[in-house]
């Protein structure tokens, strides 16, 4: 720490010894606050400063004695802990062997008296409400009161390990998408609770909105405009997985909707030591299962089976969608959920007709395209009709 910040230190502070107060919270080290002394008083006159500074100017006992006091807090530190420093300054790195969750203590605001940004109790976090819980975390709304912006919270349990810390945190750090949660921040709580920082998810969810869509008839534009949120989804998981990152718990509750079309996929988590290891065609099941819940109102009734009838206004491809995602055997069901996805963006190009003439009659050859063979057997069975009818006499040439 610069002599000039530890006399900013100084100056802001109404502390009993301000000086020993620096040292112990480790932003300074005592050989920089004797400059620090005779540099504050021209830094912030007319503040708290000035009753210190007039106590300092009536007598250099009282100042030195606090310099004292600063050098011993200074000594018994703990020799080879890292310090903690200010984000971004040089030197911030734990030592070897540690994760670094140990060696920080995030709580505590590492920009209070430091500048007019940090909050007066010098907290970090300031806790809201509850969200939810999300892969065996308390999802908790909270305030970054360094920088005033909303966060989540997620707390691990309290003796989660530092390794199974670490692998959460390597697992979001390899996430990178629209569609995920950006990391933050992790480190422990003054209790020594693990924790990671994200941004606030949207509030409402896929199960959500499901829920309002009707099951009859009126809810069929509806549905169908949620087959592309299921595509959506699908695309995004596809580009999970390339970056060697699986969900494994896939479910309506864990995906967000923003008001500006954002869909964010929660509940990320590194698996528990002794549960399967997820893999694509895990989460391709939990695509089917999402499927099945959009058009037939249910999840399937068996592995491999159909829930029953399609809702109307669900294209009859779905069932065979559902069939082949949710298939007992993984390996029956699609290689990846790009391929599923690649289904899905089959059958809605297939079931949705354009409102021009023009995009009519291409959406008309590009299903003929599509079905040659069924479109060459229905010509060749009306030649072969007229070719009978002609030969009946029914139709007489001219």
């Amino acid at each position: 720490m610069r002599p000039e910040d530890a006399a900013r230190l100084l100056a802001t502070r109404a502390v009993e010894n301000p000086l020993a107060a620096a040292v112990r919270a480790r932003l300074a080290r005592p050989e920089s606050l004797e400059q620090a002394v005779d540099m504050a008083e021209t830094l912030v006159p007319g503040t708290i400063a000035a009753a210190t500074l007039g106590q300092v100017r009536e007598g250099r006992n009282r100042i030195a004695g606090w310099l004292a006091a600063a050098r011993a807090v200074g000594e018994d530190t703990p020799r080879g802990r890292t310090p903690l420093r200010a984000r971004g300054e040089a030197g911030s790195s734990p030592p070897p062997g540690k994760t670094g969750f140990e060696s920080i203590e995030p709580w505590s605001s590492a920009l209070a008296g430091l500048t007019n940004l940090a909050p007066p109790a010098a907290e970090r976090f300031r806790l809201d409400r509850h969200l939810r819980s999300d892969a065996g975390r308390d999802v908790w709304a909270a305030i970054d009161l360094d920088l005033s912006r909303p966060v989540e919270l997620h707390l691990l349990e309290p003796r989660t390990p530092a390794g199974e810390v670490v692998a959460a945190v390597a697992l979001h750090a390899r996430l990178s998408g629209p569609s995920f949660p950006v990391l933050l921040e992790a480190a422990r709580d003054p209790r020594g609770r693990a924790f990671l920082v994200f941004p606030i998810a949207p509030a409402r969810t896929l199960l959500a909105a499901w829920r309002e869509i009707s099951l009859g008839p009126a809810g069929a534009p509806a549905r169908r405009q949620e087959l592309v949120t299921v595509l959506r989804l699908a695309r995004a998981l596809d580009s999970a997985h390339r970056q060697g990152v699986f969900h494994g718990s896939l479910a309506p509750g864990v995906v967000h909707l923003g008001h500006r079309g954002e869909l964010v996929i929660s509940g990320w988590a590194p698996p528990h030591p002794g549960d399967p290891t997820p893999t694509p065609a895990t989460d391709v099941r939990g695509l089917g299962l999402l499927l099945s819940f959009l058009a037939y109102g249910r999840p399937p009734e068996g592995a491999g089976e159909t829930a029953g009838t399609l809702l109307e206004g669900m294209p009859g491809d779905l069932a065979r969608i559902v069939r082949t995602a949710t298939d007992p055997v993984p390996g029956n069901r699609y290689p990846s959920a790009g391929a599923m996805a690649d289904e899905i963006e089959r059958v809605l190009a297939e079931t949705t007709i354009p409102s021009t003439p023009i995009g009519r009659l291409r959406w008309l050859a590009g299903v003929a395209w599509r079905h040659w063979l069924v479109v060459a057997g229905a010509v060749l069975w009306l030649i072969l009709v007229a070719v009978l009818l002609a030969l009946s006499g029914i139709i007489r040439p001219a």
